[in-house]
């Protein structure tokens, strides 16, 4: 799926329409434009590759009218990607945090906010609290977003099951107990603040943040590995920015944002990916996605690692005729259509028959 701009706005409303409707809520043209702006506007960051509008698009596909919100707002901040809070969204969570030489904090408050306290609450944070990008930094700042966008029209019992999801696409917690204690928690604030929401909806609400947390990571489970490879690579310019916004990034730096991602793979076990709740899904599912995930990974991986043998034979060739230059050097612009020569051309003809 690659949706222009304005297919994936349209989309977004139609999507937030339905869901919304669904909840017996009756939005106005101007609220369905908006949420859809807000959407857009947050993930149109010039390096989001795979988490973009039609990665959220897709999440939001077969689920719920909660599962829906939630899925359209989960990756809606990604901090250290944007290099921030974009503008247009800062004004919505601006009040419940604090950057101090870069580094996040939850601001403490002095009087009660539903909105704040619950992502708090159900996120296992605290008041003047550090932020880490690998704890849940992104999603809890998302879903303090979606919260205080959709409070407009979502009760209280609705804004808390978006919260339980979006706190659920925390990954690669499998291996712990975090779905044990997301349910401990819903419990929890359902008792404190009141909400009287039956055992039935509390089971049915995190059946639903399982399913929305595996379906973030399917992309471990692809069957087939060159759809897998096709999304990690779309990754590597995310958390490596120079890969994107420049065309002059040097060999080194290349080589390091390989190392970085052969080095995540292959420390991630394939068993920490999916999630089940109340034996859904099934353990023979779980069993299934777990495979796929063990292939795709061990593949991933390999495949890292000949793209750093490669260039090693590049960072070296650069080492010794000068040191570390922009990769275009060697390899030429990929982007740009050039008749310089690229590296390949001096090589033996019989080297480029192999």
């Amino acid at each position: 799926m690659d949706n222009t701009p304005i297919e994936a706005l349209i989309k977004v409303m139609e999507k937030f329409k339905w869901s919304v409707s669904s909840l017996n809520y009756m939005p106005t043209s101007h609220q369905l434009e908006r949420w859809a702006m807000i959407i857009l506007e947050g993930m149109s960051g010039p390096i989001r590759l795979y988490h973009s509008h039609d990665h959220v698009i897709e999440l939001a596909e077969g689920m719920d009218p909660i599962g829906v919100i939630a899925a359209l707002f989960h990756d809606i901040v990604y901090y250290q990607v944007d290099g921030g809070v974009p503008p247009f969204l800062h004004s919505f969570i601006f009040p419940y945090f604090n950057s101090v030489n870069g580094i996040l904090f939850t601001k403490e408050m002095e009087e009660p906010d539903f909105v704040y306290d619950v992502t708090l609450e159900i996120f296992g944070f605290s008041q003047g609290q550090q932020l880490l990008a690998a704890k849940g930094q992104n999603e809890f700042l998302s879903a303090l977003l979606a919260l205080k966008v959709m409070s407009e029209v979502l009760s209280k019992k609705e804004l808390l099951m978006v919260c339980t999801c979006i706190e659920a696409t925390i990954p690669f917690r499998a291996k712990t107990n975090a779905i044990e204690l997301l349910e401990k928690r819903l419990n929890y604030v359902n008792f404190k603040h009141s909400l009287g929401i039956e055992s039935s909806e509390i089971e049915a609400g995190i059946n639903r943040a399982v399913k929305i947390a595996n379906k973030d990571v399917d992309s471990f489970s692809h069957e087939e590995v060159a759809s897998f490879l096709e999304e990690t690579w779309m990754l590597l310019p995310e958390t490596n920015a120079r890969l994107i916004t420049s065309s002059m990034y040097t060999i080194r730096e290349y080589r390091n944002a390989l190392f970085k991602m052969e080095r995540f793979l292959s420390n991630l076990r394939a068993d920490s990916i999916y999630c089940s709740y109340a034996g859904t899904p099934n353990q023979e599912e779980i069993n299934k996605l777990t495979k796929c995930a063990t292939k795709n990974l061990e593949l991933g991986c390999y495949y890292l690692q000949i793209k750093l043998y490669s260039i090693a034979i590049l960072e070296a060739l650069s080492d010794i005729t000068g040191g570390d230059v922009p990769l275009i050097f060697f390899m030429g612009d990929f982007r740009h259509k050039s008749s310089i020569p690229k590296m390949e051309s001096f090589l033996d003809s019989r080297c480029s028959e192999m």
